[in-house]
This record gives structure tokens, sequence and C-alpha cells, in this order.
């Protein structure tokens, strides 16, 4: 069975969309598809039209540099420019690989192109929710909740979920929105996030990083991930001088980048907390696993956003693998993922006293801290092994092919 897989971006470009992305082609691999994969234009980490990664073929949709600088101050008509180029791109790959399903993930950009393609050429067409776009557009001040862009956005997404032979997304939350737009419920199919249980397992500190940020001896707060507004992170650092007033071993570990960056780091200066709080800069995929052995209590402190509460994170799934406490907000994409005092604790969103009360019990009772570590270990094994939740798309596909789509 051959899959082809469009998707807005891939590995090597850091994210957790990218690396949701990875883990589904190779696992999907070892079930013995063959998926292929094409990136859109707005994947810019390589220049190679085509390149092998881990045995699967990644295909790169490229504008012509002259007519990307044109349409790049063009909005609407750069959209239309973009999608027009990934068609003529998926119409190709299709035929020459005699692809069996055409499988779209997340944004529309990508969606709309494979969906023309799909129909044209009488093939199965899947389509992947990871998030809803319009409310990213919003967190990012890209767009206002409303607007025409942001309603143009959600039609033209609620037509391609109509359109659709089966639709998958990554939870709950996201499930429930889709069906209330008048999709019925039996298309819509959740495969969850997962973890690689055998690479994020528990093991001891590495001495190198203890030794390199001066952490011996102290128990360390961390965050590993991209710096958006909703992760929260602005609520960590507030919360970081009434911690530090009730326990003094203990330092801040903020691991990646982003938009949110900059700001972050003045108010890091601003709260004269610089030198409790550490910002290691992005971190190889290959190396963050050391990252993640230096750190004791994982915080995800997300605001109460319509993005949080609808769509559920994949960092803190690794965290959790490899054992650790974590500490997350009550938003609804994080509430499907931890068991409140069971596999982590959560505090009220946004609030800055109750987030300084857990990290501060943590702090203090370190056998809660390894209970709470050992059993979102379990949950993992038991429900997000990668190798189980992959497994789900082959019955999918198998299902889809059965019915004979064309």
């Amino acid at each position: 069975m051959k899959v082809l897989h469009i998707l807005d971006r891939s590995i090597p470009y850091i994210s957790g969309y990218s690396f949701r992305s990875k883990y589904i082609v190779e696992f999907q691999r070892k079930f013995g598809i063959r998926p292929i994969v094409i990136t859109s234009p707005k994947h810019k980490v390589t220049c190679k039209k085509q390149e092998r990664i881990n045995d699967i073929s990644y295909y790169r949709c490229q504008i012509p540099l002259k007519q990307n600088r044109i349409i790049s101050k063009m909005p609407f008509l750069k959209e239309i420019i973009l999608m027009r180029y990934l068609e003529q791109d998926i119409i190709r790959l299709v035929t020459d690989n005699s692809i069996d399903i055409i499988h779209a993930h997340s944004p529309i950009l990508c969606g709309l192109p494979a969906l023309r393609v799909a129909k044209k050429m009488r093939i199965p067409f899947i389509y992947e929710v990871r998030a809803l776009w319009e409310d990213a557009a919003v967190d990012q001040q890209k767009t206002k909740e409303g607007s025409l862009r942001y309603k143009l956005t959600r039609w033209l997404e609620t037509k391609l979920l109509k359109q659709a032979d089966v639709i998958i997304t990554i939870c709950k939350g996201l499930k429930k929105e889709i069906v209330e737009r008048n999709i019925r419920e039996d298309k819509v199919h959740i495969v969850h996030n997962g973890v690689d249980v055998n690479k994020f397992v528990p093991c001891a500190k590495d001495t190198v990083l203890l030794k390199k940020y001066n952490l011996n001896g102290h128990i360390v707060i961390g965050f590993i991930g991209s710096f958006y507004k909703f992760e929260g992170l602005e609520i960590l650092l507030r919360s970081v001088p009434n911690i530090l007033a009730n326990s003094k071993n203990v330092k801040f570990l903020i691991v990646g980048g982003g938009e949110e960056e900059n700001d972050l780091k003045q108010l890091a200066r601003t709260l004269h907390i610089e030198k409790d709080v550490i910002f290691t800069g992005r971190v190889p995929h290959t190396e963050i696993f050391k990252y993640y052995s230096i750190i004791d209590i994982f915080a995800y402190p997300r605001v109460n956003k319509r993005i949080t509460n609808l769509v559920t994170p994949l960092k803190p799934l690794e965290a959790m693998s490899m054992g650790k406490a974590i500490i997350g907000s009550d938003v609804g994409g994080l509430r499907e993922l931890i068991n409140d005092k069971e596999t982590g604790l959560l505090f009220k969103a946004e609030s800055i006293g109750d987030l300084v009360d857990k990290c501060v019990y943590l702090l203090r009772n370190r056998e809660k801290r390894e209970s709470l570590g050992q059993k979102a270990r379990v949950e993992m094994i038991q429900r997000r092994d990668w190798a189980k939740i992959v497994s789900e798309y082959v019955n999918i596909y198998d299902n889809l092919l059965s019915r004979g789509i064309r």
C-alpha cells in the first residue's frame, strides 16, 4: 500500500508538527506501508528538491525564487499560487508512484490541493486535522477572531472536511469541534499524539550538562518546546520570584526558541531572575534526551484560549515517558493528557499563585515527584506508544480501501 502524505513542513524543521509526522511515516513503514512525503513551499529548511530521510522519500514543492519574491507581498494571491504549485507536484507524484491513498495534513493550504487531485484522479482522500489554524493565527496576531480572514479560513476548512472520505484528528476536543460543524461523527477518527517509549526512557542525569549550567545540588524546573504565546511561559517566569522565596535550591531551565524568546529574556531581566533562569536556545533532537534527563519537574503553563482547550501538545508525552513529574494548566488539551494527582498535577490556568503552590509542593515532596513520574511512564507505555498508535492508521487505511472509494 502506497500512501502520499502532504505536509506543511517536516524534519529537519523542528516542531511538534514535524515530529508527529516523522513518527507516523517511520512507524507506518514498519507496518509494511510505503509512505511518501511531499512538503509545501513553506518548508524552507532545505533547498533539495528530493531527499531520503530514514529510508523514506521526501519531496519538496518549491516556487522559483524570483516568483516567490514577487508573490510574498501579495496576500491571498500568494496562497493561491502556493496551492497551484503543490497541486502540480502532487499530480506528478501520484502518477509516478501509483498512490493508493492521499493523506493530507492540516492546514488547508495542504488539504485543498490534495483534495482536488484526489477527486480528479479518483483516489481515496484523508484529511488530518492537527489544529484549527484560524485560532493559531489569532494567537500569533496575524488575524482577529471574527475577521474576514478568520471566517474564510473556517469556511474553507469546513468545506474540505465535508468532502474528505475520512477525517483524522489528534484529540477529543478537535473531534467535538469538527462534529459540531455538521460532519458525521462516524467519519471522524482520533489518532492521538504518541511517544517512542523505547527512546524516551528514564535515565541518569547528564553530568556534562549539570556542570555546564551549574545545576549540581539544585532541583530543576523546566520547559522544553517552542516559545509560542499560548504556551504561557510568561506566567512561569512571573511565578519564579515566589517559588524562589519558598525554595532556595531551585533553578529553571527553558529549552527551545521561538517568537516569544526576546520578550521572555527581557522579562527575566525585569524580574531580576536572569541568574536563576537559564535559556539554552534550540537543541538538536539527537541531544534532547540529555536535557530531559536534568529536569526534575516540567511545567506546561498554557493559557486559556480556544487553541489550548481544543489541541493536545506533544512535548509533555516525552517528559512523561522519561518518568518526569509534570505540572500543567487545566486547559482542555492538557486535561486530556494528565490524570490530576496521578500522572501529573493540574493548576488553574493563568493563576500564578496556583502554579507557585504546585511547584513548591513538588519541590518539597520528592516521593510525590517520583510517584507521578513512575505512573506517567506506565501510562505512556500502555496508551501512548507510537507503535500502538500508528497501528490505528493501518485499520483506517484498510477500511477505506475496502469501501472501494474512487
